[in-house]
């Protein structure tokens, strides 16, 4: 899988560095590949990336495909299949295939792949130095609620208000999108069964997920999607 997702982060990035003033990390021991944009052009990184194209997003989905198990049984049998559905509509969307789907595909495949454009890797060797901040963060006006529900229905709840939404992943380091393939249960798995987010992190599957695995101390770095 390594060889072909190498090959897919050329196409969708190997233009960053050369469109934008985005640098490449330094080389990692034993990764072996460039394309990780640092965060050098945060600013500009994800307005003048190349466009991913639907070619592209849909051989990244595709590796998910070919990594669902849902022919298990149970709880767990049910959010596989749930994956390998998402993964299919999005699919679907991208390339412009029949659909049984109730909904605006056509939509649902450019805002995919305009997703998949704007996601970028801040990797932690090019972040330039900060110093501590001073005084306090919050401005007193913050409204902390504990609500029990997935994190996408948060969100949306959130966005439909007329809110600015920011959601932080609990991610795996080493899985785009944690076990969600094989119907495992946590925040992360959550978001990739009801989202686009899987070829958003697949994008950088060699740089970052690749560099995590081959990490020999077991300590992960501190880089950033």
């Amino acid at each position: 899988m390594g060889k072909s997702i190498g090959a897919l982060d050329a196409q969708c990035n190997d233009n960053v560095e050369r469109r934008t003033n985005v640098g490449v990390c330094p080389s990692r021991k034993g990764a072996g590949k460039k394309g990780c944009s640092s965060s050098a052009g945060r600013a500009q990184a994800s307005s003048a990336a190349p466009a991913a194209t639907a070619p592209c997003v849909a051989s990244l989905l595709r590796e998910g495909l070919v990594s669902a198990t849902p022919g298990q049984s149970g709880p767990r049998g049910q959010r596989a299949r749930l994956a390998q559905e998402t993964l299919q509509l999005l699919e679907a969307s991208v390339t412009g295939s029949p659909c049984q789907a109730k909904l605006d595909t056509k939509a649902l495949g450019e805002a995919t792949c305009a997703a998949v454009t704007a996601s970028v890797l801040y990797c932690a060797h090019a972040w330039p130095p900060s110093e501590p901040c001073a005084g306090a963060f919050s401005s007193g006006s913050e409204n902390i609620e504990v609500w029990r529900c997935p994190v996408i229905e948060a969100a949306q709840w959130v966005a439909e208000k007329g809110g600015r939404v920011g959601v932080l992943n609990f991610a795996s380091a080493r899985n785009p999108g944690g076990g969600f393939l094989t119907g495992a249960e946590a925040q992360e798995e959550s978001i990739a069964r009801s989202s686009a987010i899987y070829p958003c992190l697949m994008k950088h599957f060699e740089c970052y997920y690749q560099a995590n695995r081959r990490a020999e101390s077991g300590a992960y770095t501190h880089d950033i999607i």
